[in-house]
């Protein structure tokens, strides 16, 4: 575009809504809908609405960028909350002899719109393709699993190649999003995300406002997304590990999933989804079927068995409308979740691996997928837990609800039993941990002498968790490595006991194991493959320091008991 033409850009975020949505089945896809909210729009030859939220108050700036940009009208006249206004422009368009319905957002008018029902891949798709076609990546936000001790998302540089995004994303399972600059006459940036694509589009000024327009910008947007779709070498040039499928695949995966739960060498099971919130005040656990009114019988722990025991045949199976709620210990609904949200899983098809988690399904090459499966199998190691270690752990819980603590620090109830059954020296506190070029550190939670083994534990299998878990083993493991002159004698501070003390030989770490330790409360003993992705990054860099690396779990603890008079009523 030359200079002497003068351009506008404006800021849309764009959702493109799944198939099963119509400008009529506006309560399908929108939160909490009210026939009173729509301000525009809506009648019957119509192909768009403009959907708002919020009350009144001070009028916010897009508003009036809106009516000046977009769509030449007087919608100002109906927003006032700058703080929790929104507007969503709901807009069918024909394209390719197929219809398609986009949800435009603008202030808070994002939270509108139902989650489940925008097209995951839309945002992060276009983006690839717009990069595909030469635009510039500015940024890589990832879920990062390579050896950064902080384990946190990072982004890239500014204006990475093609070639050194690739290569610096190769330890990374999933790319969150893409923000890309583009040399276009109708983009000027892009940022992909899963589900909606934030972009700058240029106008001619003789262009603005623009909404005669968007239905051609917006058929374009489809054009690039559907390259994507229907180009595997695309999709894997951005995803070296897990990549998100079309939402075609995602059917017909969807369409065999029931036929696959009841075989017998299934590798599904029910997980809590990644969600903040603290298991160990779960006390029981129900589902509650489409069609009943009542909720089941109480469970003590997810299962899948017991799901499919109550739905009895595949057939009959609702996972998008049955329920699990977990129960707190004064029997309220504490937690719940759709069993299809909570249910994880890995099958092998046509010489690939689909994993389901979170209701998303993912795609993996078979070798990597082997790979991985057996590094973690190969640490696994049963641990003996004594049952008077349980039993303690649970007795002091209870007292400390009888005592009406608020906070119940149950995992360091736990770490100081079973630090007494090793006779070990319990590192699980403020005051044991060390500083290293002014960053604190935990040492570890329990370390046992006599097998040289730092033990780290944690409550749960929430992905979160885990990855903090796995996150605290590395970044002490590495520091006695690489930093062994500051690392020793600030543990041989720490410890009580003398005898204890760590060797600072040149390589005496390599004598030293680091285990893992799950304690599990209310699910399978089984790690979901995003846990196991991040384990396996830590445990070959742990191995390569020269470490032995163990995972072991420990059951059968009541780390949610009934207080006496709850017994009693029941």
């Amino acid at each position: 575009m030359s200079e002497e033409e003068k351009v506008k850009t404006v800021n849309l975020n764009i959702m493109l809504l799944k198939a099963d949505c119509n400008l009529n089945s506006r309560d399908n896809y929108i939160e909490n809908y009210e026939e009173s909210n729509v301000i525009l729009g809506g009648e019957e030859n119509d192909n768009y609405f403009l959907y708002k939220n919020g009350r009144a108050g001070q009028k916010p700036a897009w508003v009036i960028e809106f009516d000046e940009q977009i769509l030449k009208d007087t919608i100002k006249d109906k927003f006032a909350n700058t703080a929790a206004e929104g507007l969503t422009v709901i807009k069918q368009i024909v394209h390719n002899n197929q219809k398609y319905l986009f949800a435009i957002n603008f202030g808070q008018g994002r939270h509108n719109i139902t989650k489940d029902k925008i097209e995951d891949t839309f945002g992060i798709y276009t983006a690839m393709a717009l990069i595909d076609q030469g635009a510039k990546i500015r940024r890589a936000g990832t879920r990062n699993i390579s050896s950064n001790p902080r384990n946190t998302e990072f982004q890239n540089a500014q204006e990475l190649s093609n070639e050194i995004f690739n290569a610096e994303l190769e330890d990374n399972d999933i790319v969150r999003h893409l923000n890309a600059v583009a040399d276009s006459s109708t983009i000027s940036s892009v940022i992909g995300k899963y589900g909606p694509l934030n972009i700058k589009m240029r106008f001619k000024e003789s262009e603005i406002p623009c909404w005669n327009y968007l239905d051609d910008r917006l058929s374009l947007l489809l054009d690039l997304y559907k390259n994507v779709q229907i180009n595997s070498d695309i999709v894997n040039k951005f995803f070296k590990g897990l990549r998100p499928l079309s939402s075609q695949k995602q059917k017909e995966l969807n369409e065999i999933l029931k036929d696959k739960l009841t075989e017998e060498d299934s590798n599904f099971f029910l997980f809590e989804p990644e969600i903040d919130y603290d298991s160990t005040l779960v006390s029981s656990i129900k589902y509650k079927l489409a069609e009943n009114s009542r909720s089941s019988e109480p469970f003590e722990k997810l299962s899948l068995n017991d799901y499919l025991g109550l739905r009895e045949t595949p057939e009959n199976l609702n996972l998008n409308q049955d329920k699990i709620i977990l129960l707190n210990e004064e029997g309220n609904k504490y937690k719940e979740w759709s069993v299809l949200k909570c249910l994880y899983g890995e099958l092998k098809l046509d010489n690939q691996v689909y994993i389901l988690s979170n209701a998303v399904w993912y795609g993996l090459s078979t070798d990597k997928y082997e790979r991985i499966n057996k590094n973690i199998e190969d640490i696994g190691e049963t641990i003996e837990v004594d049952e008077t270690v349980k039993h303690n752990t649970t007795q002091e819980i209870l007292n400390e609800k009888i005592n009406e603590t608020k906070h119940i620090d149950k995992e360091r109830i736990f770490n100081r039993n079973f630090c007494n059954q090793l006779n070990g020296e319990l590192l699980d506190q403020i005051n044991k941990q060390i500083t290293i070029d002014g960053d604190k550190m935990e040492i570890c939670d329990i370390f046992e002498p006599n097998k040289k083994e730092f033990i780290h534990s944690k409550i749960g299998t929430k992905a979160a968790n885990l990855s903090h878990l796995f996150n605290q083993g590395y970044v002490s493991a590495r520091a006695f490595a690489s930093m062994k002159e500051v690392f020793v004698p600030s543990v041989n501070d720490k410890l009580d006991n003398p005898k204890h003390r760590l060797n600072n030989s040149l390589n005496a770490h390599q004598d030293y194991t680091i285990r893992y330790l799950i304690i599990n409360d209310k699910g399978e003993n089984k790690l979901t493959f995003i846990s196991k992705l991040a384990l396996d990054k830590i445990i070959t860099d742990l191995k390569g320091f020269g470490y032995n690396v163990k995972l072991s779990w420990v059951d059968g603890i009541d780390l949610n008991p009934e207080l006496p008079n709850q017994q009693a009523s029941e």
